[in-house]
């Protein structure tokens, strides 16, 4: 049965996120050991587990922009404090992030980032209304 009420749920493959410039090399040049050693684990250590920090950069870009779309829609519910989380404390770890993997040139660039990614995923939400 059709519904009149908006989507309430984002849509990540039309937002463009700054890892989006990630290249293959510039995850080498952040992780020689992964990448320039004979035999070494690429993604996973020999136990399973991913310890890039990519892993946590892409989670962290998903959640400032599910947070904004949320936002935008006019939930109250602070996504990051469900998650155990402080918005500047991921705004501050991305930038590290962002500046190892050189897509930032520091903290006021990271900044810039996001707040083109939270102003896309509002729009979006503005859409959906």
């Amino acid at each position: 049965m059709p519904s009149d009420s908006p989507l309430d749920y984002i849509d990540y493959t039309s937002l463009q996120f700054p890892s989006d410039r990630l290249t293959l090399l510039d995850v080498r040049r952040a992780h020689p050991e992964r990448f320039d050693v004979e035999g070494a684990e690429r993604f996973a250590d020999p136990d399973g587990v991913d310890h890039l920090p990519l892993n946590t950069l892409l989670y962290m870009e998903r959640l400032v922009a599910r947070a904004a779309f949320e936002v935008a829609l006019g939930k109250s519910a602070d996504l990051y404090a469900e998650r155990g989380l402080v918005r500047e404390e991921c705004l501050e770890e991305m930038a590290e992030m962002y500046q190892m993997y050189g897509l930032s040139t520091g903290p006021q660039h990271t900044e810039q980032m996001i707040r083109t990614l939270e102003s896309q995923a509002a729009a979006q939400a503005g859409r959906r209304r």
